[in-house]
């Protein structure tokens, strides 16, 4: 004899099955549209620097001079906002950081690197990624100590960027970022000035920051020394963008 089966299925509203559904569903709609407000949000408060402004701060040597002929030294150090030390454990490096460990790291790196330099006894030092205000560096001005640690040298800052918000790890995000390039010197200087590079205008540049280098010159009697401080993108960015980037500073 064969088998009847009977098959109740609930009278009116959903299927059991859809319920999850409809929550999935609800939960990947807010999703998107944070993200959406986000965007809308990074691209009206994200402010490309565009001025050619300089800060100039006369130092004490201020009728120092050198002549043609005369040795010079000159020393670019990239100060990675003084949060890639031994102890960091970067992103971009394989690691999982990308925020200084504590403002007392931050301080340490840039007094030991101002120690370091100082054996050196250079004449010139440019300094990229210097930060005056970030997340990913406590909030320390950066370029201020530094200054503390060559108080008698000419310097000059030129903001690379200021960003509201890099969102870039996503995991662990740097944050809000003001920042740029320091040329210390103890000669004085004339004329400085910032000239933007060019960056990606595509979704790429909320994981990038603005770039910029810095002219500064330095009168030799009738001759001058000019003096470029360059921060160009890297990392893996967009190759057109990097090509640009060389395309401007070569002309």
């Amino acid at each position: 004899m064969g088998q009847q089966i009977v098959v109740h299925c609930p009278r009116g509203g959903d299927h059991p099955m859809k319920k999850p559904i409809k929550i999935i569903l609800i939960v990947l709609a807010v999703i998107v549209g944070l993200f959406a407000a986000l965007l809308i949000w990074l691209s009206a408060t994200q402010l490309n620097v565009k001025t050619e402004t300089a800060v100039v701060t006369r130092g004490d040597n201020s009728t120092a001079a050198f002549a043609p002929g005369d040795e010079v030294s000159i020393l670019s150090w990239n100060i990675g906002y003084a949060g890639l030390g031994e102890e960091s454990d970067f992103f971009m490096d394989g690691g999982g950081g990308s925020v200084a460990e504590s403002p007392e790291v931050v301080r340490e790196d840039i007094l030991g690197s101002a120690e370091a330099l100082r054996a050196l006894s250079p004449d010139f030092v440019l300094f990229q990624e210097v930060d005056i205000d970030g997340t990913r560096s406590h909030h320390i001005d950066e370029y201020e100590l530094l200054r503390t640690q060559f108080p008698s040298d000419w310097s000059v800052f030129c903001q690379n960027y200021d960003s509201a918000f890099l969102a870039w790890p996503l995991y662990a995000p740097h944050g809000a970022n003001r920042a740029g390039l320091a040329t210390f010197s103890r000669l004085p200087v004339s004329d400085p000035v910032r000239k933007s590079l060019p960056i990606s205008d595509s979704f790429s540049k909320f994981l990038d920051l603005d770039r910029c280098y810095s002219i500064v010159r330095v009168p030799a009697g009738d001759a001058e020394l000019v003096l470029f401080n360059v921060h160009l993108s890297a990392y893996g960015a967009d190759a057109s963008i990097m090509a640009a980037q060389r395309e401007k500073l070569y002309e």
